[in-house]
């Protein structure tokens, strides 16, 4: 870290500072960071601004301080900025839900290409085993919510994209809500059924194109459901 040149709000600084070594240091999850002492006397600021500029990083989840062991970079967590944004779904205006809907629909897009790239034995195996889940109570007249929501998560999770699956993760609340707000008839459940196993054939066969419009028709049908059901 550089020094500081002296200003009016060297914490701004100190934490822009240590922002950029994490950074060009290539530091992960876990990995240590040089203490309050060390910090200050290479800013060459005194102990206030560097206080300061660690309760700002720990404060937006950037690093935290572990009792008699030090300052540790810390796993990036994006669930308590988007759960203030969905957690209540009666409160959401008809724009704040289109949002929503739209953000899911980037998210799974690119999550189903990525997925078909990505996609391991293991991954292949979870789908499969929670499709036929799905069918077997489909054919009982069960619910199936946590199956059609399994196969999404999974889906994602195929990616091996953290920063990805941390992202959808949040946007559960919200997919729930919808899902048990709307009447899942046979013809819903049958047509899921299909939409669901067509895109885990294309991810097993590792053909991006065709899961990119499987899904995009797919997630068509889902929102032409939404607003069938909101409007009724």
């Amino acid at each position: 870290m550089e020094p500081l040149e002296p200003g009016p709000r060297l914490f701004e600084g100190a934490s822009q500072a240590i922002r950029q070594y994490v950074v060009r240091q290539r530091l992960r999850p876990g990995d240590p960071l040089p203490s309050e002492r060390e910090i200050q006397q290479q800013l060459g600021i005194s102990r206030a601004p560097v206080r300061e500029a660690l309760r700002v990083l720990q404060s937006v989840g950037m690093i935290e301080a572990r009792q008699g062991k030090g300052l540790f970079v810390k796993e990036m967590d994006l669930r308590p900025m988007v759960d203030t944004f969905v957690s209540h779904l009666e409160l959401l205006d008809g724009d704040s839900f289109e949002h929503l809907l739209g953000l899911r629909h980037i998210i799974e897009l690119g999550a189903a290409e990525m997925a078909a790239k990505q996609r391991t034995p293991e991954d292949l195996a979870a789908m499969a085993a929670i499709l036929e889940s799905m069918r077997w109570r489909i054919d009982r007249e069960e619910l199936v919510l946590e199956e059609d929501m399994g196969f999404h998560d999974l889906l994602v999770r195929a990616t091996h994209n953290p920063l990805l699956e941390q992202l959808y993760s949040c946007l559960t609340p919200f997919l729930v809500a919808v899902r048990e707000e709307g009447e899942l008839n046979d013809r819903v459940l049958d047509e899921c059924m299909t939409d669901h196993t067509a895109i885990f054939e294309a991810v097993r066969d590792q053909d991006p194109a065709l899961v990119i419009r499987l899904m995009q028709e797919h997630m068509e049908s889902v929102r032409r459901q939404i607003e069938d059901d909101r409007q009724s």
